[in-house]
């Protein structure tokens, strides 16, 4: 069972986003004290001199690959210096040390090297940060005497990366969310999806997803104008009702293990916003977090909710145009905050 669910989930993932989602893209800025210059590699979002008195100060890059095998920014980043220690001349590593900049976090790197017939040695400095599964670069350097009194171009430029439309989402918190509506439960309930074959789950038959164990018992309320697109052993998938194409999945699990599993693989390669604690109408509460994407046929952007509920094997997710997650706040704080289990 656990086997062909998590087949039938990863297939889903693919479908909704897998290939056609990342995580949202980063844009630099270039300062206007920077001088672009041509560049002949496609890794490369942006290449300038800093020019004073006519001669170029210092050099700028700003970079990005896509990582095929994940991998943290310090795993990164030793592949970076290896990168340096074959490319550059008498490359010295200085110190490496942890960076913030706004929504931005890595690990920056200072060195030396030197190049053939110039007098001088010259120290650069390369900021690496992870977003989904692009890593990127941002690269400055210049003679070593010259370092300390441009080092300030080279942090102002650092704070004009920014995160590529990204949309004001804002988070699902019970003190800002309107107020529930108070859908009152339909007598009978709806079957169980505990076994292949039963009946699944419609919206004709009350206007709930409801799933029943020897264990456990979840009951959520169905957006009015929601449709039965799909239905799973122990779950089902539901067109949302918005303008654009959206979805919501419920899953009941054979374990909390397995749905941070599931959680993982669907929000892998997606930007994280933020997570709520919502209360539900039976006690305790849904921990609710937000991420998006683009999708890069359409550049479409979508947010994506993921919610866990502590000590219960269940997952749902939703899947909504970004445009959409403003109205939609209605229909998913009911969702929540009428549930029962």
């Amino acid at each position: 069972m656990r086997k062909r669910i998590l087949i039938v989930i990863l297939c889903l993932v693919s479908l909704w986003w897998g290939g056609w989602l990342k995580a949202q893209e980063v844009s630099f800025a270039l300062p206007p004290e920077w001088t672009p210059m041509e560049t002949f590699d496609p890794r490369q979002k942006a290449y300038a001199y800093l020019i004073e008195g006519g001669t170029a100060k210092a050099e700028l890059i700003f970079a990005s690959e896509y990582l095929t095998t994940p991998m943290t920014v310090e795993q990164y980043l030793q592949l970076v210096r290896q990168n340096l220690q074959v490319s550059l001349q008498g490359y010295t590593p200085q110190e490496t040390n942890p960076f913030q900049y706004g929504e931005f976090s890595g690990l920056l790197h200072k060195f030396l090297f030197t190049v053939p017939n110039l007098p001088q040695p010259l120290q650069g400095i390369t900021f690496v940060f992870l977003v989904g599964n692009e890593a990127y670069t941002l690269y400055f350097g210049c003679f070593q005497t010259d370092f300390a009194r441009l080092e300030g171009h080279f942090t102002q430029a650092l704070q004009n990366l920014k995160m590529a439309g990204s949309p004001s989402l804002g988070m699902m918190t019970p003190s800002v969310l309107p107020s529930p509506q108070g859908i009152t439960p339909t007598p009978g309930g709806l079957p169980s999806l505990v076994s292949p074959g039963s009946t699944p789950p419609q919206e004709s038959q009350g206007g709930y997803w409801v799933y029943q164990s020897a264990q456990y018992s979840f009951r959520f309320p169905l957006p009015p104008g929601s449709v039965l697109t799909d239905t799973l052993d122990n779950g089902a998938m539901y067109k949302t009702p918005t303008r654009g194409e959206g979805n919501i999945l419920f899953l009941a699990l054979e374990g909390e293990g397995q749905v941070q599993e599931v959680a993982h693989q669907v929000t892998q390669g997606k930007q994280f916003h933020g997570a709520s604690q919502i209360p539900l109408k039976s006690g305790g509460g849904a921990q609710v977090s937000l991420y998006s994407a683009t999708n890069l046929e359409t550049n479409v952007q979508y947010v994506t909710l993921i919610a866990t509920f502590v000590g219960k094997p269940l997952l749902v997710v939703i899947v909504i145009p970004a445009e959409e997650y403003n109205a939609s706040q209605g229909w998913i704080t009911d969702l929540f905050t009428q549930a029962e289990m």
